[in-house]
């Protein structure tokens, strides 16, 4: 019964992975582009990675809080 519970909560979190992803891309343009530098510094490449990082174990979450609550 969770496995399904599981997988409604995986449809509902993978569209809401892609629309914030599409924010977490435009923050990490905004912030290149607002800096001197070149596109590929350092700091910008780490604050891709934690960005991305917390986008997908967020969306992960979702789906398990989702499916928790739907085997309730």
């Amino acid at each position: 019964m969770f496995f399904l519970a599981l997988i409604v909560g995986f449809a509902i979190s993978i569209p809401a992975w892609y629309i914030a992803s599409r924010y977490a891309a435009v923050l990490i343009l905004a912030l290149g582009q607002s800096r001197e530098e070149t596109g590929a510094s350092k700091g910008i490449r780490v604050a891709e990675v934690i960005v991305c990082g917390a986008l997908f174990l967020g969306c992960v979450a979702l789906a398990l809080w989702i499916a928790n609550a739907l085997t309730r």
